[in-house]
């Protein structure tokens, strides 16, 4: 799946301006569940903390769900993603 995120330094879909730890989390999310710690080795981002409150942020806007100890991408987020990349034209075609 390709990301929801725009080019480091920019703007991210959730409105993330330029905090490149929130864009390099949010790289690594996927629908696919995954720990804290496997996200913290794809985004490179060692401070569990931090990954976890932004995934709280991406929950709290319906873009990540919790189930148990593993975190993944609502359908919500891809849509987003989606919406960005393709927006609908004024005829909605």
């Amino acid at each position: 799946m390709e990301h929801f995120t725009g080019p480091r330094g920019d703007h991210d879909a959730f409105g993330n301006g330029t905090n490149t730890q929130a864009h390099r989390i949010n790289k690594a999310m996927t629908t696919t569940p995954q720990t804290l710690k496997q996200i913290s080795e794809k985004s490179n981002v060692e401070n569990l903390d931090r990954i976890r409150h932004h995934m709280r942020w991406l929950a709290e806007r319906g873009f990540a769900g919790q189930n148990e100890a593993s975190w993944a991408l609502t359908e919500k987020a891809f849509c987003k993603f989606q919406e960005k990349r393709f927006p609908l034209s004024k005829s909605g075609m």
